[in-house]
């Protein structure tokens, strides 16, 4: 039951770091640099939390170029965990 609770948090937090990825882009411009971007634009108070790693530190952010833009950035990111999930999936995989 705590794995469950873990992973439903976890897929809210990587929908709302998602979400302001895609935000701050339409946005800006241009994709993020890192994710401590979107907390000094105003996006989020703070990073949240990755329940399986209990840090907002590990999250492993996706760099791309983004379609018509030059610069590389922050296009998607994962968990930073590696535990399999209930599906069988590795965290990091969402």
């Amino acid at each position: 039951m705590i794995r469950s609770r873990r992973e439903e948090v976890l897929q809210l937090n990587l929908h709302a770091l998602r979400e302001g990825i895609e935000q701050y882009t339409a946005d800006k411009k241009r994709a993020p640099q890192t994710l401590q971007s979107l907390v000094g634009a105003g996006y989020f108070r703070r990073l949240p939390i990755d329940p399986f790693t209990n840090s907002d530190a590990t999250w492993k952010p996706v760099i791309e170029t983004v379609a018509g833009k030059t610069e590389p950035g922050i296009t998607d990111l994962h968990s930073g965990s590696t535990s399999v999930s209930s599906n069988g999936t590795s965290h990091d995989t969402w």
